[in-house]
């Protein structure tokens, strides 16, 4: 069926092992984090969340302090955010939902995303993963 939705797009299969912890340890200009699930020391989880769509969890306190604390065994599970359109170089023409599910390896976005919006969101991730 997604490949009848979205024709020039490519699918493949992605390993989202460290793209997850990538986007969420160096990627807060190209996305902002709003919800977040990491697998922390002893194998405990950790969620945190904003209320507000425009507030990034990395800019809370008690998330940057238990990320550079921990940064040895923080593993990013699940991210929830948006790819910036500010930050895109005019690809995308406004902000793009997408969850990140590294456990799952799967990725999620709005049924109203375009087809280019798709696109780009996997291409980022794909830079993300030939990068690391």
């Amino acid at each position: 069926m997604l490949k009848d939705l979205f024709p020039q797009t490519i699918f493949s299969e992605a390993d989202l092992n460290g793209v997850a912890n990538h986007i969420a340890a160096k990627e807060k200009d190209t996305f902002r984090l709003n919800k977040g699930v990491a697998t922390i020391s002893g194998g405990a989880k950790q969620t945190y969340a904003t209320a507000s769509a425009k507030t990034d969890i990395r800019d809370i306190p008690e998330y940057s302090a238990a990320a550079e604390n921990r940064i040895n065994q923080w593993r990013a599970e699940d991210l929830t955010g948006y790819w910036l359109a500010a930050n895109s170089e005019g690809s995308l023409t406004r902000d793009l939902f997408m969850r990140i599910s590294r456990r799952q390896s799967y990725v999620r976005v709005q049924r109203g995303c375009l087809a280019k919006e798709l696109a780009y969101g996997i291409e980022q991730i794909r830079k993300i993963q030939k990068s690391i």
